[in-house]
């Protein structure tokens, strides 16, 4: 046990101490007697017989010792890395849309959706980008968070064609752009064949940059030359959605008949030869199975000679064949028309061999 006096409990023994000491000394107690009684009295009211009664060291404050305890430290698990797996090129996605025309879109990818941003001039403008951010190799979602430039007026334009027509519709800026729209479509079709009565000018509508071109057709070649036209067109963003149907029985079978025995004419004129005479009992003897059909007669002359002279000399012979027809009896409905040089089947013309391929009939169903 250690000799250092222990606290007592008691708050009143020193009081009680003091009032002792000076009724020891003004009575003539012994101090001895009275450390006794006062042993006896700490005892009884619940002290300590180590208690210091003033005979030996002061009274002291105890000393508190406080000790402060780190934490616990644990070690947070280490959390689980991510990879990201990159399924589509950013790089090829921004290409995409600079080549088509909108350097200030930008675009962000989340697996194989992407997100494309930025202002454009019209709503078709903004379909164009989503097409062609869809285009990309892995793309199979796009968020469109475009903004259209302004308020005016949306700017659009599509181009209708089946094989004897082209309408023009949509909303345009100015009288120029319907020109270069005609313009486009009579690489194929002859003036009359141009409908723009469906095409609105709107002075204050937005800048036209994208046309679309829809139809369906079963020639192949036709196809083949349009997708080849819009596609060189630099100046407007154009989509050539074209669907090419099976061709009609009818088509097969004057399509070939006329690749072994075509109808031919005197060079430079619109009468047939003596050796044509043969080829039309036959092409009439097929239009007889047809007795409810509407077929194009179409002339098609080679890329020699002017565009007036070709259209008119082509236009002549398409004519003579329906009259030949009609000699042999044939009823149905038959539409002569001279395209010229407009529809090639060869191009460019390098041969004479070219040239003959050119020149031609076809038959059409309406």
């Amino acid at each position: 046990m250690s000799d250092e006096p222990r606290q007592h409990s008691d708050p009143l023994l020193p009081l009680a101490r003091q009032r002792f000491q000076e009724l020891s000394r003004s009575a003539g107690f012994p101090s001895l007697a009275l450390g006794g009684l006062m042993f006896c009295l700490a005892f009884l009211f619940g002290g300590s017989p180590d208690v210091d009664f003033g005979f030996g060291s002061p009274y002291d404050e105890p000393e508190v010792i406080r000790t402060t305890l780190p934490p616990p430290t644990t070690t947070p698990e280490a959390e689980a890395s991510t990879t990201t797996v990159e399924l589509v090129s950013i790089e090829q996605v921004r290409e995409y849309i600079v080549a088509a025309g909108f350097p200030a879109v930008d675009a962000s990818i989340d697996g194989s959706t992407v997100t494309v941003v930025g202002t454009v001039p019209d709503r078709a403008s903004a379909d164009v980008v989503v097409q062609r951010v869809l285009a990309v190799d892995g793309v199979t979602d796009v968020v469109d968070q475009l903004e259209i430039e302004s308020s005016a007026a949306a700017s659009t334009a599509s181009i209708t064609v089946t094989r004897s027509s082209a309408t023009i519709s949509g909303v345009v800026g100015d009288e120029g752009i319907v020109d270069r729209l005609v313009e486009l479509a009579a690489v194929f079709y002859r003036s009359e064949q141009i409908d723009t009565d469906d095409l609105v000018v709107d002075d204050e509508a937005a800048p036209l940059t994208t046309v679309t071109v829809t139809g369906s057709l079963s020639d192949p070649d036709l196809i083949q030359q349009i997708e080849e036209t819009y596609g060189s067109i630099s100046s407007l963003q154009i989509l050539v959605e074209l669907e090419q149907t099976e061709q009609p029985r009818i088509e097969l079978l004057l399509d070939e008949l006329l690749t072994t025995e075509p109808i031919e004419f005197e060079i430079g004129q619109a009468s047939v030869t003596p050796s044509a005479a043969a080829t039309l009992d036959e092409v009439a003897e097929i239009l007889g199975q047809f007795p409810n059909a509407a077929i194009e007669v179409g002339g098609h002359t080679d890329a020699q000679g002017g565009d007036a002279l070709n259209q008119e000399l082509s236009q002549e012979r398409a004519a003579t064949v329906v009259a030949e027809l009609r000699d042999r009896g044939v009823e149905i409905d038959l539409v002569a028309v001279g395209y010229g040089s407009l529809r090639p089947r060869v191009a460019p013309e390098q041969t004479e061999a070219d040239q003959a391929a050119n020149r031609r009939i076809e038959f059409r169903l309406q």
